[in-house]
């Protein structure tokens, strides 16, 4: 699982499935120390009790996207 800041200066958990939590979760761990941004596209989102979001089969995580326009 992945705890997310958002701008509401809220958390959310995401939990990353499958490949996600393999190749993306592993990628995380390797880089926690220095706070990447992570950008992800088609998630499924819970409200029960807290608001909680988890990645698809077809869902694009990206750790640091380049961000320029």
């Amino acid at each position: 699982m992945l705890g997310v800041c958002l701008l509401m200066k809220k958390t959310v958990v995401v939990s990353l499935w499958n490949d996600h939590a393999t190749n993306v979760g592993q990628e995380l761990l390797d880089n926690a120390d220095k706070f990447p941004i992570v950008a992800i596209k088609s998630l499924k989102v819970g409200d029960f009790q807290v608001v909680s979001l988890s990645t698809l089969s077809e869902s694009i995580v990206l750790v640091n996207p380049d961000t320029r326009k």
